[in-house]
């Protein structure tokens, strides 16, 4: 059984057409789209409020919440002239460990992913500010630096939630400039990809990090709030924005996946997690990762091996060289 992801009763992301600048254009008490909207909103007997300004380069719309919320009041919404296409915010779970053992294995997944030819190369990550969308970072890790700012690993972020936000209150989000992780995961992340121990280094160790942060101590968040911190790491000038979250859509024309191909064709790399739904099939997907030209990214089952060359040799003096291989019982 497929399960849609659950969705916030009352809220709601919506996307305005062209035209919206001619409705601005014409209203003398309206600045922006928002505005617009609650006047029209109001003029048919509907109350709302904004939960996230959206609109941006790369997405024009805002979320909403519908005080008098009907399915009626949805229809009228929906009706406006400059309303393009209205999705109903939902619920995003926080990503937890795996509860399987695994044994420890002394061995290099840079092998098998191929990171370590680059390592080769030189390339590390100079110069490369990575935006992570998560649970926060422990920026204090050693693995990380041990600090928040320039001269650390982790030289920024933000704070959406606070320790304490719930997502069915967005007034309970307390915002500053500390993303410190509550929950791990996004620590995990961090290290993966830029960590830095006497054991193993990260995918690109010379690379910086800043942390968006959109989840409290509590496991769970909104995708309305992943779009806005998607909006703001790419107006931050990252190169490389990795969200390893979401839940399972597998169509590219969700609000996120829309959001996330456009900041994509705007040359900034979007490395979005395929999920942990690949019982059902490839095109199970999460929101985000069935964008375009976003990188859509999931793990295997991988085996390390060990081979040694051998050389063959026949009697008649002609020689077949190859490679002798024997599984190793390591899997990743």
């Amino acid at each position: 059984k497929l399960d849609l992801p659950p969705v916030v009763p009352g809220r709601f992301i919506v996307e305005y057409d062209d035209s919206i600048q001619h409705e601005l254009s014409k209203r003398d008490d309206a600045s922006t789209g928002s505005d617009v909207l609650a006047s029209d909103l109001k003029s048919e007997g509907i109350d709302s409020s904004v939960v996230h300004e959206l609109d941006s380069k790369y997405f024009s719309g805002v979320s909403v919440k519908l005080s008098n919320y009907s399915e009626s009041s949805v229809e009228k919404l929906s009706a406006i002239s400059y309303i393009k296409n209205v999705w109903p915010v939902t619920i995003v779970k926080a990503p937890s460990p795996s509860d399987d053992n695994y044994s420890i294995r002394n061995w290099n997944p840079h092998k098998v992913t191929g990171v370590d030819k680059l390592h080769e190369e030189g390339i590390y990550g100079d110069g490369i500010v990575v935006g992570i969308i998560d649970t926060g970072v422990n920026y204090m890790d050693d693995s990380l630096g041990g600090g928040l700012g320039e001269g650390f690993t982790v030289i920024g972020g933000h704070d959406y939630a606070g320790n304490d936000y719930s997502y069915t209150d967005p007034n309970s989000a307390k915002e500053d400039d500390d993303p410190m992780d509550c929950l791990g995961h996004g620590t995990f992340v961090s290290t993966v990809i830029a960590g830095v121990t006497k054991d193993i280094v990260g995918v690109a160790p010379n690379a910086k990090i800043r942390m968006y942060k959109v989840f409290g101590c509590e496991d769970a968040t909104t995708n309305d709030l992943i779009m806005k911190a998607l909006v703001d790491a790419a107006s931050d000038g990252v190169n490389v924005i990795n969200l390893s979250l979401g839940n399972p859509s597998g169509y590219s024309d969700s609000p996120i996946s829309m959001l996330a191909s456009s900041i994509a064709d705007d040359n900034i790399a979007v490395v979005y997690a395929a999920g942990n739904e690949g019982e059902y099939g490839v095109f199970y997907a999460n929101a985000g990762a069935s964008g375009k030209s976003v990188i859509s990214v999931a793990s295997i089952e991988a085996t390390e091996g060990i081979r040694w060359p051998v050389t063959f040799k026949s009697s008649n003096g002609s020689e077949y060289s190859a490679y002798y291989y024997t599984q190793n019982d390591i899997q990743g």
